[in-house]
């Protein structure tokens, strides 16, 4: 996978959560279109303040597209729902 790939990810329509499985077992849920950012290298997936329902970064990780070794879609109600 690479930047094209989570380019077309991130603009699903709608938008379809999913899971970044690293090649030593870490696993990241990407729940926003807001809360990820491909890069040239890496992708950026943040994470909401527990609870909240806005889609704005409280922390985030970096993980090189060499490092992925899967990603999965996961349900629709993984999906942080905005007013």
């Amino acid at each position: 996978m690479g930047f094209q790939d989570f380019a077309t990810l991130r603009r699903q329509e709608p938008f379809r959560p999913f899971r970044v499985k690293t090649k030593d077992g870490q696993a990241f849920d990407a729940v926003h279109p807001d809360l990820m950012m491909a890069c040239s290298d890496y992708v950026i997936i943040g994470f909401p303040r527990k609870g909240s329902d806005q889609p704005f970064f409280e922390t985030f990780t970096r993980v090189n597209y060499s490092d992925i070794a899967q990603v999965e879609m996961l349900d629709a109600d993984k999906a942080l729902q905005t007013k």
